[in-house]
């Protein structure tokens, strides 16, 4: 969340090779993170199928929603990603075009509202992560009260470490952004 704050303006890169570079990158670390997100959302959903408690299986529900909220987030950020190469383009055609001053305004605001979009959506990614666990937190807290119960608290760090590597994918993305 820090480093989404401090984003400085893509479009004060004037070296396009290296731009276009460092959008590349952030799509492919994007299309990663969606991914891991994707599994781990999928991995929940197993261990929620094979729940028996209710109250867990109902934590278990909710920290799935979580993760596919993340998930929507992180292909908004994807396309938001996407969009900075048409921009790039913009920024070119500003350079020879007759009116450039105005056409480098009008590409500096699109980039402008991309990152702040990215910048909102790798909000809510956060803040859905974060939710998701503190769900884990209380499951894993919870004493457990069957064998099934038993069997999950054990694959619960697992999942936390797979949210802990998918944090790290997102602090990558956006320190890529910076």
């Amino acid at each position: 969340t820090e480093l989404v704050t401090a984003l400085n303006p893509i479009s004060e890169e004037k070296n396009f090779s290296a731009r276009s570079s460092a959008i590349a990158e952030m799509e492919s670390l994007t299309r990663v993170l969606s991914t891991r997100l994707a599994n781990l959302s999928s991995d929940i959903g197993t261990a929620r199928g094979a729940e028996t408690n209710t109250d867990v299986r109902n934590q278990l529900m909710a920290i799935e929603e979580q993760l596919q909220v993340a998930r929507a987030s992180a292909e908004a950020m994807l396309a938001q990603i996407t969009t900075l190469y048409g921009i790039q383009e913009s920024y070119i055609a500003a350079g020879s075009a007759e009116d450039g001053y105005r056409a480098r305004a009008q590409a500096i605001e699109s980039d402008a509202n991309a990152r702040n979009r990215i910048n909102t959506n790798a909000s809510v990614l956060t803040g859905a992560v974060t939710t998701a666990a503190s769900f884990v937190q209380e499951i894993i807290t919870s004493p457990p009260t069957d064998t099934v119960l038993i069997s999950i608290s054990r694959d619960i760090p697992i999942l936390a470490a797979r949210a802990s590597s998918t944090a790290g994918s997102l602090e990558a993305i956006l320190t890529k952004i910076e």
